[in-house]
């Protein structure tokens, strides 16, 4: 293996991901970029600040920010396991991109090498940037011991963490090339993942409860394995206690990935399988055409699969929770005006741009809708509430008209699934500081209400725009050909 391979290959990613994935649309303008960039940054130094605040006013008692970041650790894994479920999907349906790293002289196991590298690192990203404002602001009010508890406490565990995930992750690639159903792995390591992040939030969630409230009520420190390098540092001391955590840390981090290497399948090109169907005479009107091409996209079969083992792997109803699973195919609006592009080409585009945005909008409720009505009878089998479900669905239709509006103004590129990232990113912060701005003048409910509801009228507006303009653009194109 030729370490210089790995870094061109990953060298090669970032750039790709700088040139299509940051420098497309409205981001392709050096002011707009930077004005974003800078606009994240001060996003995340008021989360900071706003991190701060909240330690000086609600620990008072330095003693209690340990426990609170011990806790951290532990449900760290579950934030692992998701973020590394999210970027393998990704790379799945990363066709172009993996396609280009042919190009470049490098064998299987370096391509699978920097892959894992650039994976880890997008990961660590999301992690850090998740639990990092928190630890920050534990290190400026208590100092440099909250700074380590965040190292060994939770970084190390999310590290190790990841790279098992990995392991798991090709030995189930493995093992289907040697019974001869490799293709299946657009099947088998989606569900695989997403029963691992159910099973992951249900037990982490309870230990880390357990965990704080032994470590407060009872001032003992029960023994969990995810803080087993924050224990030896702990039991040794000093520098020599930090030292002796690092090696630890790099030892089991290195027989992991010398594990991941070895076990590792020889083809490593995504293979995609669809394995639902609906009848194809739906697609005798435009609107049951679109609902078939929502329903057999890979996204949104990967949703159905961890919407139902979502249903039945976490119990929902003993924690008092809504079923929350059931808005999950909701996130997909972002994929869904792309995804209809060879219909929208296929035949005259006859109808006005708003009639086609309420059959996109409406495609993806029904999809949500018959999902609904399936899981939501098994949650009121388990005791579950009408009003929570209802509830749920109300929170969907208000995430299909946001997650569309960005899939209309950035849309993703065929190959590409990372040009979507983006978009999301920006719709979050803007949601995010809509909602902190709505929590902190305190309105009352009424008001609350019709400010959220004149932003969807600004979404929808905005978004029917966004379509009628890329159909002018589309249709000038054509009488230039």
């Amino acid at each position: 293996m030729r370490f210089s391979a790995v870094y061109q290959l990953v060298h090669f990613y970032f750039l790709f991901l700088r040139r299509r994935v940051l420098g497309r649309g409205v981001l392709a303008n050096r002011p707009i970029r930077y004005g974003a960039f800078f606009g994240v940054l001060a996003l995340y130094a008021g989360y900071v600040l706003l991190s701060i605040s909240v330690v000086r006013q609600t620990f008072n008692n330095p003693e209690i920010i340990a426990p609170i970041l011990e806790g951290m650790g532990i449900s760290s894994i579950f934030w692992v396991a998701a973020f590394y479920t999210i970027v393998r999907i990704l790379f799945l349906k990363a066709d172009e991109l993996t396609e280009l790293t042919y190009t470049l002289p490098a064998t299987n196991k370096e391509r699978l090498i920097a892959s894992v590298v650039f994976e880890m690192l997008l990961v660590g990203t999301a992690t850090i940037a998740l639990s990092s404002a928190l630890a920050i602001a534990c290190s400026i009010v208590v100092g440099w011991k909250a700074a380590e508890l965040f190292l060994f406490g939770v970084v190390s565990p999310a590290l190790v963490t990841y790279l098992i995930l990995l392991v798991i992750h090709l030995g189930v690639e493995q093992l289907l090339a040697l019974v001869g159903m490799a293709r299946l792995r657009g099947l088998v390591i989606p569900a695989l993942l997403a029963g691992l992040m159910a099973v992951a939030f249900s037990l982490m969630r309870d230990q880390s409860i357990e965990y704080m409230r032994i470590r407060l009520l009872e001032d003992t420190a029960p023994w969990v394995p995810q803080l087993a390098f924050l224990r030896i540092e702990e039991a040794i001391g000093g520098p020599l206690g930090a030292a002796g955590a690092v090696l630890a840390l790099l030892g089991v981090c290195g027989l992991l990935l010398a594990l991941a290497i070895a076990i590792a399948p020889k083809d490593y090109t995504p293979l995609r399988s669809y394995f639902l169907a609906l009848p194809g005479s739906l697609a005798n009107t435009r609107f049951g055409a679109l609902v078939l091409m929502q329903f057999r996209s890979f996204e949104n079969q990967f949703v159905l699969v961890s919407a139902v083992v979502a249903a039945f792997a976490i119990p929902w109803k003993s924690w008092n929770a809504p079923p929350a699973y059931i808005m999950l195919p909701a996130f997909l609006g972002i994929y869904a005006y792309a995804s209809s592009e060879p219909l929208r080409r296929l035949t005259p585009f006859r109808q006005s741009a708003g009639v086609f945005y309420l059959q996109l909008i409406g495609s993806q409720a029904t999809i949500m809708l018959a999902l609904g009505a399936v899981l939501g009878t098994v949650y009121l089998a388990q005791g579950g509430q009408l009003s929570d479900i209802l509830t749920v669905f109300g929170f969907g239709l208000v995430s299909i008209v946001m997650t569309n509006l960005v899939g209309i103004i950035f849309p993703p590129e065929k190959g590409n699934p990372f040009s979507v990232v983006i978009g999301v990113i920006l719709l979050l912060s803007v949601v995010a500081t809509f909602a902190l701005g709505l929590n902190m003048f305190g309105l009352p409910t009424e008001v609350n209400v019709t400010i959220i509801a004149v932003l969807l009228g600004f979404a929808v507006f905005f978004s029917v725009l966004g379509i009628s303009r890329n159909e002018k653009g589309v249709r000038h194109e054509m009488v230039h050909l």
